[in-house]
């Protein structure tokens, strides 16, 4: 009885060490190896059928051990997770409890019933031995190993995503007993993370911390002296960042991260942007319905419509679908962010087109940033031009111009445009400093000692939000590069046709002088001298307006309006808010670069060569002025002389009292300067020289660019898809092509500047 009952308190002890505690008899040491001390095995030697230790005790208990020894790692782990003084991620806790509770449904059910069976031998009602408790934890500690595998497997993983991607990987396994027990533990563990993705997909909320969920909001927020719902574009592109690592594998598909991405943001953009905070997904479909009313669910069940929806894991049917990541989840949820990213893409667009009039302010931008509204800037340019030329900018301020710019609206057909878009317009004054850093580059035709505000004028257009999402702080800039370019085109533009007209009256002027002398060219070396300058300052002027027309009917037919033909085509066949950004940003890249400010690498030499010719023809405006302004201001002076002298003749008086009086015919009026002469002769051959550099490069810009489209046609015969000879890209930029190589043929349809003349 005696050796009965040591028998039964070594079995009791079994009880102690399945669940990792040490007994007297047996116990882990320091170095968690299992003892056994004490342990007399005589009598199941002796009499292995009364004995209920029976032979192999000692190799026996040695499984009981180690069956503690997994248990003993796995309730470690679930300590750890669990302790609130812990940083553990909701999924490790997931997965903690996941493991608590398969250990109390499966193993401590198992212990319990031993201790009611041994308890029973005890009192001789029932006898139980160490073989039968063998063999009971024969699959337990099969399991118990599993999950004592996957627990050591996770040491120092610490992220959600990185533990659901190492216990998919531990399913990926030959052992479905294995498979079967770990896509248990999956089911569990990730329902927080699947609850992440629920409350993003379908709130646009972030429930999770910052290091476990794959989107994360940005620190950079909003932009300092703006409100938020002014911050269209970081609600949309710089507020939630996405960190595809953190994405578990065979979780979700790295195919729905961008969806995922596109919803959540859309809904927050929605309310934040949009200010509509009752919008809501309609994710229930008849399918759905069937399926709660079968089901017994109702709507509010919120568990439920994360199962229909594929917000929960299921198990693949097997191991080679499960490494493919297409899981049964994949394709529900697939589904639902298909038709989530459609419902927000709809309504975001359609809220931008009609409620926000998108169009009609793209349209303002290119009317009035893009000179578009060709009469409202002529009328502008003919106020402004005392003010910018001669008043050198001193005391002039945005308000102040805004009073030209409203009387420019008011006079031509600007005033029809809708009331929105002209209460956005108005004028600001760059300093130098906003200059140099606003714009990477900026036309300046500001010559040296030229003191005017030219360069310090722009007009500007506040963008409302939410359209700011669109028209961002970048496409502004460019909006403000191309003004630049155009306006400097203007301005010279204008100054040519003022000196056109200064010309014509001085013409008339010398000619009636000259008649009124009776001076005879031939004979009168001032007077050929001065028609010389005279004409040689026309010929550079037609050179210089040939160049200006030209370049801006390029500028205004085929790049603005195509390009602008292409965006509203593009804007109304646009799906989804991304689409939108992508037509406006690329139809500013088109600009820019047909422009010829930049090319597809940001080379700016094309950019700089005609700020050059542009600065020549404001050199040449200047001097005429010179020249000219003196001129008339002696022809003004002659003029008075001559009709006084007039009146004395009548008077019976001699007409002029001294030779000084009729001293022009000298020098008439000062246009008879040789130096006057040469120096008008060095700037047409200064323009001349850099239009047949420019005509050069577009010439070698243009024969390149189609030799290499050439060179890369299909022929027809090689393949029999002949339809797609060329791609979208390359029709694009043929077109380019043909519309620069029409400008070098518009600028030298004569010859003229040489091209083939190497020196």
């Amino acid at each position: 009885m005696a050796n009965r009952d040591s028998e039964i308190l070594i079995l009791r002890e079994c009880l102690y060490t399945l669940q990792g505690m040490n007994g007297a008899t047996l116990y882990f040491d320091k170095e968690q190896e299992f003892q056994i001390s004490n342990l007399d095995s005589e009598f199941a030697l002796s009499n292995p059928s009364q004995s209920l230790l029976g032979q192999g005790a000692e190799e026996a208990l040695r499984s009981c051990c180690k069956a503690g020894w997994y248990y003993g790692r796995i309730q470690e782990y679930i300590t750890k997770a669990k302790d609130a003084n812990s940083s553990s991620s909701s999924v490790a806790k997931a997965l903690a409890t996941a493991l608590q509770d398969y250990l109390l449904d499966h193993y401590h059910s198992l212990l319990a019933d031993w201790e009611s069976k041994l308890d029973a031998t005890n009192n001789d009602d029932g006898i139980i031995s160490l073989r039968q408790l063998m063999i009971r934890l024969r699959e337990p500690t099969h399991q118990l190993r599993t999950l004592a595998m996957v627990v050591d497997g996770l040491k120092g993983i610490k992220r959600g995503s990185e533990i659901l991607t190492a216990l998919v990987q531990h399913s990926w396994h030959g052992d479905s007993r294995h498979v079967k027990l770990v896509q248990g533990l999956i089911q569990k563990a990730s329902q927080p993370w699947f609850d992440a993705l629920y409350f993003w997909t379908t709130q646009g909320m972030l429930i999770m911390e910052d290091d476990e969920f794959f989107v994360v909001k940005s620190e950079k927020r909003e932009i300092p002296g703006k409100a938020n719902a002014d911050n269209a574009v970081l609600n949309w592109k710089d507020t939630f960042v996405v960190y595809k690592e953190r994405v578990p594998t065979g979780i979700m598909n790295q195919t729905l991260v961008q969806p995922s991405l596109t919803v959540g943001k859309g809904i927050n953009f929605i309310r934040q942007c949009l200010r509509d905070s009752g919008w809501k997904l309609s994710l229930l479909e008849d399918k759905h319905l069937d399926t709660l009313s079968s089901e017994g669910g109702t709507f509010d069940d919120e568990e439920l419509k994360k199962e229909l929806f594929g917000y929960r894991y299921h198990p693949p049917k097997d191991i080679v679908v499960s490494r493919c990541n297409s899981t049964r989840q994949t394709s529900k949820l697939a589904k639902t962010l298909e038709v989530a990213e459609e419902q927000i893409n709809s309504y975001i667009v359609e809220a931008l087109r009609e409620r926000h009039n998108l169009m009609d302010h793209l349209h303002g931008l290119k009317q009035f940033l893009l000179l578009g509204q060709g009469d409202f800037i002529s009328a502008l340019l003919e106020s402004l031009y005392p003010e910018l030329e001669w008043e050198g900018g001193t005391g002039l301020h945005a308000y102040s111009l805004m009073g030209f710019v409203d009387s420019a609206l008011k006079s031509t057909n600007a005033s029809q445009l809708p009331s929105w878009v002209l209460e956005r317009l108005s004028v600001k004054m760059l300093s130098k400093e906003q200059q140099d850093s606003m714009l990477q580059f900026r036309f300046s035709l500001q010559a040296e000692g030229d003191d005017n505000a030219w360069d310090t004028f722009a007009l500007d257009y506040s963008v409302p939000a939410p359209l700011t999402a669109i028209v961002h702080d970048s496409a502004m800039d460019h909006y403000h590069q191309v003004f630049s370019f155009l306006w400097a085109l203007k301005r010279v533009e204008f100054l040519l046709n003022l000196t056109w007209r200064q010309s014509t009256d001085l013409n008339h002027a010398i000619i009636t002088f000259a008649q009124y002398h009776a001076i005879n060219m031939a004979s009168h070396q001032p007077y050929a001298q001065a028609i010389t300058l005279l004409r040689h300052i026309s010929m550079a002027r037609q050179s210089m307006m040939h160049f200006i027309i030209n370049l801006k009917s390029y500028l205004f037919f085929e790049v603005l309006e195509g390009a602008w033909k292409t965006l509203s085509s593009r804007i109304e066949q646009g799906e989804s808010l991304d689409e939108l950004i992508q037509a406006h940003d690329e139809y500013l890249n088109e600009i820019i670069q047909m422009s010829l400010l930049f090319n597809e690498d940001g080379d700016a030499s094309l950019g700089l060569q005609l700020n050059c010719l542009l600065s020549l023809v404001l050199k040449f405006c200047t001097i005429q002025r010179d020249i000219f302004s003196s001129a008339t201001k002696k022809v003004e002076e002659a003029t008075k002389l001559l009709k006084q002298a007039e009146q004395r003749t009548k008077q019976g008086e001699w007409g002029f009292t001294s030779p000084t009086e009729n001293d022009e015919t000298e020098e008439f009026f000062g246009l008879s300067d040789p130096i006057q002469l040469t120096e008008v002769i060095d700037l047409s051959d200064e323009f001349y020289l850099a239009t047949q550099r420019l005509l050069k490069r577009l010439h070698e810009i243009t024969h390149g660019i189609s030799g290499a489209r050439q060179s890369s046609m299909r022929s027809p015969t090689d393949d029999n898809d002949s339809d797609t000879m060329f791609s979208s890209a390359a029709r694009h930029d043929q077109l380019n092509v043909d519309s620069l190589q029409f400008l070098t043929f518009q600028l030298d349809f004569s010859g003229f500047y040489k091209l083939d003349d190497e020196n």
